[in-house]
């Protein structure tokens, strides 16, 4: 018979206490345990932040907790190559051992990508088979340990509620939030279930009872896992894992792809068939419930499957959760049981989600009875052990298929599983019993700080070994760039060393990277942004993790020299953090500083190219590389195949069904459906009010997160510089790249049978502004010698040069200007695309919130123009593209950017001071709009308090009436608007937070409430922090030195966030 399983929740003074008994006596817990019906707040009901944290806030490789979501191919002790190696060989020459492999949900989701069959295939019949072919004696199902999990874990908060908590409970299977948990919050581990993963649980199981049963000695088996994460191997070798019941091997994804290649297993020999297709006896297949295991909200819903049933003995509702189910990184739920009340669950996936959880707990804020918590966002389908995608849809199509696996089994719930009926009455006897406890449960212990060793000072270069004789004849250029401007430098870095003699030069994202191989570099140079709130760009984060490793030796990096350039904005308080923490992190691995840390900073006058211009002279004298003699014409990186198209294709102007080309694989197409300006039609400043409909392609945002708009150009325009520069507009075009190993540029996503015009509408900046580097290349081209000595003059560093180019762009000419005001410059359309980069998208915060408009999205853009050196109106090319979609509905290519650090707290009852700029109203906006569905759906709030800056309440106070209705019904708390040209003195935005200092304090001081500001960069956000300062010394009686290191610490906890632009 199946093991008895209860919730019930008890009424304890202000909070509810949920009891899950495991266990024979289910009446007595019932009749000590009922109670009327519970209502508790809850913090994220239906919210669905996405917010991704990487590895820039590990200070040093030694603070090992995972905070890049897991998404570390290296954070662990181990080689991956070695691991794969070590159980091939074993299973080669077993010497008498006994073989047994594991797999976990995940994985069969994603082990079809490497046999390059669709995202979400799944084949257990051929996967099995493939194990069993390769020399695993049994496969196992830990679908069937998830279940007994399950079990497990609730009778252990039916023992906590006895003990009057603590609450929340938090799961334990994530190996990435048990390392966090134990080195950030070890006053938070009596928060923790004990129960091992389902992972170590089957390993314990399969080394006592299988052993057992199958009469096998337990110390000649072998117990390998196929996980999707590579902090299992770290959990496998935890010092409170290392007995006799131990995981022996782990292995992830990719690495059982590069294992089956290895032994020449082709999925379409497979046929799936026969007993060599099967799951060991043992434990059968697991659940419907433990295959959701693998995703965000699994856990939860296989446990409130579970309850719910056993508690009233009829059928949950429909089965499916859907209050927890999807990609959201934060969910949460309320769930009725007849007779109980409610119970109230929260489900959190990534680590900036998480931390914010654990900071609420540590408040005493949270109000759930179980948390769910992951560190990857979507869970373990998008664990750092899979086939690696930046496609949003490929994680989707892993998680849709575990929900037709659950879907499709017989068996939907883990305490229906007949095998664990069996297992609990043949050995373990029931939850938490002596066998049970010692098996399957473990403990958690404090980790011992971290000495934090981070230089955020310049550093000094070291000079290098110089080759003796031939010169410099191999270079590794890197980069980490998220929007393109550090792989810019990267490419043109790498053309100029070739171009200096340096005999092979390597450019290359440095996640393709393999750091083992890295000591074969002797000389390196990296180009990294930093993004987002001192994180590393996307494309750089497992090389980051790679470095990291604990493990590697002192001396790793002992025969490189090295040098990093760093891109960012000082007017962030992270400014250049992740190339700081690489430029130190390679020094302590060994590696040579043969130039110092370069700095390029947007809030320069030629952002980051005036820190560039002064750092590479450094560096081609350090490396005694000549001037490049060769002024030849190098081949291009593409080859452009032309051939006749439909002239009736021509377009000369935006058409309602023309859908723009999608350069961003995470990008959709959606409608615009409404462009209306916001300041009145005298004033100078153009701003719009932009209404997307999402009924055709919908998706989730958070309150918070960016819009990522990409722009086309004027289509008129493009035509009449085609035909300009002798092309057919309507010829269909083929774009190949040719040497993708040197340029490490990427092919332009360009569609079949796509035209001339379609790529220069929608993929290259024509119209976009060019910077010395295109001048310097186009001179190139020149037939014209005065045209070549012009360009040429442009380039130089002299006195003269620097002159000429400052005269030259204050006309801000663009790319196609350029081409006509030197006429003799033809490069070929093949060098042309290669010369002027891809259309960037242009950022938005989103300006509406999706709980309160489900179907819609809104953005808030203010029109870009200006008026250049001689006097002309020139116009930029979103401006151009937003000002022109007025007529009629359009479709618009957008991408979503999770927000890394503006958004909701958790909290709805924590207040919120916010201040806001201009169109940096937009993310303010979603959260009052977001309040006030938190109110509508009987949530207890905080204070919302607004604080924003504008010239003139009659042309610009963007949004005024909506903000004056919001005050008047209660929804903000406080509006605080800085009019400065309105009257005589001129008030600023900093001068409205100095008039309410005691309400200042109050918030952030005393409520430990949160601040955020979003607007333009300079000199405003250091006024508003001064202001915010000042409310502590005034009113809370703080020291300026005291106050200053408040703030810090409010900005280090997330209570404090700036997102400024240039």
């Amino acid at each position: 018979p199946a093991v008895p399983l209860i919730t019930c929740i008890k009424q304890s003074e202000s909070f509810c206490n949920c009891q899950v008994a495991l266990g024979k006596n289910i009446n007595n817990h019932l009749a000590q345990n009922l109670s009327s019906s519970l209502r508790l707040p809850c913090l994220f009901r239906g919210l669905s932040y996405s917010v991704k944290m990487s590895t820039a806030e590990v200070m040093t490789p030694q603070s090992v907790p995972c905070h890049s979501e897991g998404q570390c191919k290296g954070s662990s002790n181990f080689d991956l190559k070695k691991d794969c190696a070590a159980v091939l060989t074993q299973l080669e020459h077993p010497d008498g051992k006994f073989h047994v492999c594991q797999i976990a949900p995940a994985f069969f989701p994603a082990i079809s990508e490497e046999f390059g069959l669709p995202p979400g295939t799944i084949s257990v019949g051929q996967l099995v088979q493939a194990f069993h072919l390769i020399g695993f004696h049994h496969v196992f199902d830990l679908r069937f340990a998830a279940d007994v999990t399950i079990m497990e874990e609730g009778t252990e908060l039916l023992e906590r509620v006895k003990k009057g908590g603590p609450f929340p409970m938090f799961t334990s299977c994530c190996a990435g939030w048990m390392r966090m948990a134990e080195a950030q919050y070890p006053d938070l581990i009596p928060h923790l279930s004990s129960c091992k993963s389902p992972m170590s649980m089957s390993s314990a199981i399969i080394k006592t009872y299988f052993a057992q049963r199958a009469g096998i000695d337990a110390s000649n088996i072998v117990v390998t896992s196929m996980m999707p994460c590579t902090l299992k191997k770290q959990e496998a070798k935890r010092p409170q894992l290392l007995d006799e019941f131990a995981t022996d091997h782990v292995l992830t994804t990719k690495e059982i792809g590069q294992l089956f290649r290895a032994k020449g297993i082709r999925w379409e020999d497979l046929d799936g068939t026969g007993p060599e297709a099967q799951f060991s006896s043992f434990s059968g297949a697991g659940s419907g419930a433990g295959a959701l295991f693998g995703v965000t909200g699994g856990v939860m819903e296989a446990a409130i499957r579970s309850a719910y049933e056993l508690v009233t003995k009829q059928n949950f509702p429909g089965i499916v959760y859907d209050p927890v189910r999807g990609l959201e990184s934060a969910k949460e739920g309320s769930v009725e049981i007849p007779g109980l009340g409610k119970l109230e669950v929260c489900v959190v996936s990534g680590a900036t989600n998480v931390k914010r959880m654990l900071d609420q707990t540590r408040a005493g804020e949270c109000p759930y009875h179980f948390v769910e918590i992951m560190m990857c966002s979507s869970g373990c389908i998008n664990g750092p052990g899979q086939p690696r995608s930046h496609d949003h849809q490929i994680v989707k199509k892993r998680m849709e298929a575990l929900y037709t696996t659950d879907e499709r089994a017989t068996i939907r719930k883990s305490h229906e599983n007949p095998q664990v009926q069996i297992l609990y009455n043949d050995f373990l006897e029931e939850p938490l019993s002596h066998v049970s406890h010692h098996l399957l449960h473990t403990e958690f212990k404090a980790l011992p700080p971290v000495e934090e060793k981070v230089v955020l000072m310049s550093v000094e270069a070291e000079k290098p070994t110089l080759p003796v004789g031939p010169a410099i004849q191999e270079v590794l250029v890197l980069y980490g760039s998220e929007t393109g401007n550090s792989e810019g430098v990267a490419r043109n870095l790498a053309k100029d060393l070739s171009k200096r003699g340096v005999g092979k030069v390597k450019c290359m994202e440095a996640d393709k990277m393999d750091v083992e191989e890295l000591p074969n570099a002797k000389w390196l140079i990296v180009v990294i942004s930093t993004a987002g709130q001192g994180d590393f760009p996307e494309n750089s984060k497992e090389f980051w993790d790679g470095l990291c490793q604990s493990s590697r030796a002192s001396d790793f990096l002992s025969g490189i020299n090295f040098a990093v350039f760093g891109l960012g904005d000082s007017s962030y308080p992270m400014f250049c953090k992740a190339a700081i923490y690489l430029d130190n992190r390679l020094k302590e691995l060994g590696a040579t500083r043969f130039l110092a840390r370069g700095v390029g900073n947007d809030q320069d006058e030629e952002r980051f190219e005036t820190g560039l211009n002064e750092w590479l002279p450094l560096m081609w004298d350090v490396l005694q590389l000549p001037e490049p003699q060769d002024d030849s014409i190098a081949p291009p990186s593409y080859d452009l195949v032309l051939k006749p198209g439909n002239k009736e294709n021509l377009k000369l102007r935006y058409e309602e069904n023309w859908k723009p080309i999608l350069t961003d694989e995470t990008a959709h197409h959606i409608k615009l459906v409404s462009n209306t300006r916001i300041t009145s039609a005298d004033y100078d400043r153009d701003a719009r009010h932009l209404v997307f409909d999402m009924n055709t392609c919908y998706f989730k945002y958070a309150v918070g997160d960016v819009a990522a708009l990409y722009p086309r150009n004027d289509p008129q325009e493009v035509v009449d510089f085609l035909r300009w520069y002798g092309c057919e507009p309507t010829d269909e075009v083929q774009l190949r790249l040719a040497d993708p190993e040197f340029s490490g540029k990427k092919k332009p996503v360009i569609p079949d049978k796509a035209t001339l015009q379609d790529l220069f509408t929608d993929v290259v900046d024509i119209f976009g502004r060019p910077n010395g580097r295109f001048l310097e290349s186009l001179s190139k081209f020149a037939t014209d010698e005065k045209e070549k000595a012009h360009l040429k003059l442009m380039t130089t560093r002299s006195p003269e040069g620097k002159e000429s180019y400052s005269k030259f762009i204050a006309e801000t000419p663009n790319f196609a200007d350029i081409l006509r005001l030197f006429p003799s410059c033809k490069p070929s359309l093949a060098h042309l695309v290669e010369l002027v980069p891809v259309i960037k998208p242009r950022f938005y915060s989103i300006a509406s919130s999706q709980h309160w408009k489900p179907r819609e999205l809104e953005l808030s853009i203010v029109v870009n123009d200006w008026t250049n050196a001689s006097g002309k109106v020139c116009i930029g090319t979103n401006t151009n593209y937003i000002r022109k979609l007025n007529d009629h509905p359009h479709w618009v290519a957008i991408a979503l950017r999770p927000s890394v650090g503006l958004c909701m707290p958790f909290n709805p009852k924590m207040p919120m001071l916010m201040a806001g700029l201009g169109t940096g109203l937009a993310p303010m906006r979603a959260m009052v709009q977001e309040r006030e569905w938190q109110i509508q759906q009987g949530k207890q709030v905080g204070e919302s308090v607004l604080f924003f800056g504008c010239r003139h309440r009659s042309k610009d106070y963007l949004y005024g009436d909506q903000w004056e209705d919001y005050l008047k019904r209660g929804v903000l708390t406080g509006l605080r608007v800085a009019f400065s040209r309105d009257q005589k003195k001129k008030v600023y935005i900093q001068n409205k937070i100095e008039e309410v200092p005691e309400q200042v304090y109050d918030i952030l001081g005393v409520k430990g409430g949160y601040f955020m500001y979003c607007g333009s960069a300079g000199q405003v956000p250091k006024d508003i922090r001064a202001a915010i300062e000042g409310a502590f010394v005034k009113a809370g009686g703080f020291t300026k030195a005291q106050a200053l290191t408040k703030i810090d610490e409010l900005i280090s906890t997330g209570h404090y966030v700036v997102e400024a632009w240039t």
